[in-house]
């Protein structure tokens, strides 16, 4: 019993590091991007279009970027820009916790 718990508590502290290993690559395609120098962390709060004037092909840019760099795929369904102008939304479909297609 003791070592499924010590199981346990590895594949947790594993899944916190993958998904803070996403995190930091989302923030790097993003900051990537950006071509202005107000932001160098980003939050919840960002709205990638009025707050890092992205435009639309900088959206497109961003979306296969991060489709080439976590090997997956977006569907015509879940990209819309008044969903992917979020960070917070990004973030979240990038850690799985919005349901996505892999390649």
């Amino acid at each position: 019993m003791k070592l499924i718990k010590q199981k346990l508590k590895n594949d947790l502290r594993e899944g916190a590091k993958n998904l803070k290993n996403k995190v930091e690559i989302l923030d790097n395609i993003i900051l990537s991007l950006y071509t202005g120098e107000d932001y160098t962390v980003l939050n919840d709060q960002i709205d990638l279009i009025s707050d890092l004037n992205f435009e639309s092909i900088t959206l497109m840019q961003l979306v296969v970027m991060i489709e080439d760099e976590f090997d997956m795929t977006i569907p015509d369904e879940v990209f819309s820009m008044e969903y992917f102008r979020s960070y917070k939304y990004l973030k979240k479909y990038i850690c799985g916790d919005m349901i996505h297609g892999t390649k």
